[in-house]
């Protein structure tokens, strides 16, 4: 058995909800999706060479991209597929190779190597092109997609140049502190800007350096930017949206430091410190409730970071809406779209401002945010009982929770990994919770606490009463939630975070999918 080479993925997905995993073989055999529960295997073509397969939510439609080492699945080319009447719905042909693919309820985006493309997901009609990006490296990141809030964002590179008049303030001259839109269409496409009303002589050109770690917010119904945060000093890494797009968290190339910014001013509310030491975040995740962040680093270690405190008495086991119906007609079934975009953009840039930077020019408009937009936001996430002098003042954090990989040896060197913070609880008692530490071998302190009397009063808050299962007369019980983490190399780790507590999470299976 120790001799046995086992086989490794080249993409790894789980859907948006979290409830199925997305494999591609690494040896060009096909792809299967795999219920994240149960590990039965919902779908299996064991045949074509894929670079992405994304399951969109819990319906039967699978974003496809070639891998490009076959003619048939090439990696300029999009595939929308059924996997339960196994039809092809559509496929789009690009000009250069799909590096990234998002998925929400109502968009879909495409990145490749230095554009966005937005697709109406009802109709897959084309919305709008982001073009002239720099090193976009895939980092995308959408919201679920609401009425009100249906979010992109992704990096984007600033041309900073020193002020001769340095301390004039970024303010229109009516002094009005009220939001306008940053650009509109016909002056603005992707990276370059037209009009503005800086005065383009009070900076000198002999100064210009190339900014990294800007954070782009574009409306996606509007579509339109909204705002630039400036988020790292260094290139960015990782970056991803919670739910309802209210919360971004970004992390640079250093992954030392992790931020969470608000999209209503994108003002920053959080600071974590992973570590001191410079390793690679591969995947970040918030729950559902926005109480944590999950960070996976290529340290094989994993950071849970409390964004607020998880309330054990509102506590309901809600699942993520997954009713989501996929309407398939038989018109949409026989859509093809083989064309490639155009190069040209569908409206004309004025060459007259085109040293203009992109992040500057949205920047003025941030600043011009409403005062009743921030506090509307502080009453719902940070609370109206805070000083406005406290609300300024960031400290940084350390992590809520942790914990480390088993690490096996047929682990390669720059494995990858997802990562997936499952919102339902689940409540374990004292037997189960001693059951699991043995069975798992693990050297984790759990945190059991003792049968209450009239004379001792237990001071772990993470209790509840349970049935008694085994008949000792124990009904003290623990609530934990479930973090997934899927690697590369085809392992599926399920760990138990304490979320009042926190500490050292428990390891409660470690599962091979390959076989």
């Amino acid at each position: 058995m120790g001799s046995e080479v086992r086989k490794h993925s080249r993409y790894i997905s789980f859907n948006q909800t979290g409830t199925s995993i997305c494999l591609v073989n690494d040896d060009n055999c096909g792809f299967k999706i795999i219920n994240a529960d149960t590990l039965d295997t919902q779908y299996s073509d064991p045949k074509g060479s894929y670079s992405q397969v994304q399951l969109y939510f819990e319906s039967s439609l699978v974003v496809l991209v070639g891998l490009g080492e076959d003619i048939k699945f090439s990696p300029r080319e999009l595939k929308l597929f059924n996997i339960e009447t196994s039809r092809m719905i559509c496929h789009l042909l690009y000009s250069d190779t799909i590096t990234n693919v998002q998925v929400n309820k109502d968009r879909m985006v495409v990145s490749l190597t230095n554009e966005i493309y937005i697709y109406n997901l009802t109709n897959m009609k084309l919305l709008h092109i982001i073009k002239n990006l720099r090193k976009l490296n895939g980092l995308i990141s959408v919201s679920m997609g609401t009425p009100y809030s249906n979010l992109l964002i992704y990096p984007t590179y600033s041309t900073r140049r020193k002020r001769r008049n340095s301390g004039r303030k970024l303010s229109n001259s009516s002094g009005k502190s009220t939001f306008e839109p940053p650009v509109t269409e016909s002056n603005l496409i992707g990276g370059e800007t037209g009009v503005i009303d800086d005065n383009e002589d009070d900076y000198d050109d002999e100064d210009e350096v190339m900014k990294e770690g800007d954070i782009i917010v574009f409306d996606m119904m509007l579509l339109r930017p909204l705002m630039v945060i400036e988020a790292h000093e260094n290139g960015i890494q990782c970056i991803t949206m919670n739910e309802n797009g209210s919360l971004i968290a970004t992390a640079s190339k250093l992954g030392t430091i992790i931020r969470i910014f608000n999209t209503m001013n994108g003002q920053k509310i959080k600071e974590f410190r992973r570590g001191s030491y410079r390793s690679t975040i591969q995947s970040m995740k918030f729950s559902q409730g926005n109480n944590f962040l999950v960070v996976i680093s290529s340290s094989n270690t994993i950071h849970i970071f409390e964004l607020q405190p998880y309330d054990i008495n509102m506590l309901q086991e809600s699942e993520v809406n997954s009713n989501i119906s996929v309407k398939e007609t038989n018109e949409q079934d026989h859509i093809v779209l083989d064309t490639i975009p155009s190069s040209t953009s569908t409206s004309s840039i004025s060459k007259k401002n085109k040293k203009t930077s992109m992040s500057r020019l949205i920047k003025k408009s941030s600043k011009k945010l409403t005062r009743e937009a921030n506090k509307r936001f502080n009453q719902l996430f940070i609370g109206d009982n805070i000083d406005n002098k406290d609300r300024i003042k960031i400290i940084t954090e350390r992590h809520f929770a942790w914990c480390k990989f088993q690490i096996d040896k047929i682990k390669e060197r720059g494995n990858s990994s997802v990562i997936d913070i499952d919102s339902r609880p689940i409540i374990l008692n004292k037997s189960q919770l001693i059951q699991l530490q043995n069975t798992t071998n693990m050297s984790n302190k759990v945190p059991i606490t003792e049968t209450a009397d009239n004379n001792s009063n237990s001071n772990n808050k993470n209790e509840d009463e349970c049935e008694d299962d085994d008949g000792d007369g124990d009904k003290t019980s623990l609530i934990y939630l479930r973090i997934k983490i899927l690697t590369s190399d085809g392992n599926l780790y399920t760990y138990l975070l304490d979320p009042i507590n926190g500490g050292e999470c428990i390891l409660q299976s470690q599962l091979y999918l390959l076989h």
